[in-house]
């Protein structure tokens, strides 16, 4: 086997990414105002066709790379048991709290997770400090980036978009205050970031979709609010790990099995069918697994992928970010 070949995710890719949220927004605000009906609809019916284009086709594309030995092995070590403990966690979590209590868990992880991961990239690319004051204004940044969304998330639904707070509106304006704080914020990060090199592009965008959210999410339509931010997060994570699989791919045809059909098709370029393979794996799954243990797998995702990435990562000799 040839040693790492990594794939590039460009910043200027990442950002289409961002580009097509509000363009698809605007998409469907179209469509809302031109046919009266489909306002009319309960977003909440929309949940399990939307759960099977985001959330958890991303979450299970995650796992195909472990498929993979060169992948695997470096990280089963400490990967297994964490996964079962996880999961334990969660059957038990499961057995004996309240769903609504639940649901709400599951919504704060979610947008932390999320917008965890497009600040710390966005961070990243902007150079950000990582020590000394300028690391504490960045994570202030991030985690008031965080709770704002969370708040707003948490008055209109989640993802089930099934309201979990009796009285949301005090929420809803919390979270505006909240960015309505950490937006001169950005901008001197922003300010400091350019000063010094760094490419803020992402970092504006990351901020300009959370206040996008949370103004939709304000004004009566949830769904363009949850799916903007979810869209940019599962599509950055499909390039990701569609990256990671053609860079093994291209070094190794065999290695991971998931894969070793597309060598009978005389494929070479492999990246672009996670998202599809992943769709189809979580219809699947979600017809076989019980609820208890999709929370579960989402759990696992949520608690370890960042650690799956960090720079030292094995898995980041085969892609760079940014």
């Amino acid at each position: 086997m040839s040693g790492p070949e990594p794939v590039r995710v460009t910043t200027g890719r990442l950002l289409q990414v961002y580009a097509a949220a509000p363009l698809l927004a605007g998409l469907l605000v179209v469509a809302w105002v031109a046919v009266p009906a489909v306002a009319a609809v309960d977003p909440a019916r929309l949940a399990f066709a939307y759960s099977l284009v985001f959330g958890m086709p991303h979450i299970v594309g995650s796992l195909f790379a472990l498929a993979d030995p060169a992948l695997r092995r470096p990280i089963q070590a400490w990967w297994g048991p964490a996964a079962a403990a996880v999961t334990l966690v969660v059957l038990a979590a499961s057995a004996v709290l309240e769903r609504r209590l639940l649901e709400q868990i599951v919504i704060v992880a979610t947008m932390v997770h999320v917008l965890g991961q497009q600040s710390g990239l966005a961070a990243g690319q902007a150079r950000l400090p990582r020590d000394g004051t300028g690391a504490w204004l960045t994570r202030a940044w991030r985690w008031l980036l965080a709770i704002a969304c969370t708040l707003a998330s948490l008055a209109i639904g989640g993802e089930a978009l099934r309201p979990v707070l009796e009285q949301p509106l005090p929420w809803l304006q919390a979270a505006g205050g909240l960015l309505g704080l950490t937006t001169p914020l950005a901008a001197g990060l922003a300010y400091f970031a350019w000063r010094h090199g760094g490419d803020v592009r992402a970092m504006l965008a990351t901020h300009g979709l959370a206040v996008a959210g949370f103004l939709c999410a304000s004004a009566g339509l949830p769904l363009l609010g949850v799916g903007m931010i979810r869209w940019t997060h599962d599509a950055t994570a499909f390039a990701a790990y569609g990256a990671l699989a053609s860079a093994r791919y291209r070094a190794d045809p065999a290695a991971n099995w998931l894969y070793r059909p597309w060598r009978w098709m005389g494929l070479r370029e492999i990246g672009w069918t996670l998202w599809p393979m992943a769709i189809v794996a979580a219809l699947l799954l979600s017809l076989l697994l019980p609820e208890p243990l999709s929370l579960a797998l989402i759990f696992i995702h949520y608690a370890f992928e960042h650690r799956l990435w960090r720079r030292d990562s094995p898995w980041r000799a085969w892609v760079r970010l940014g």
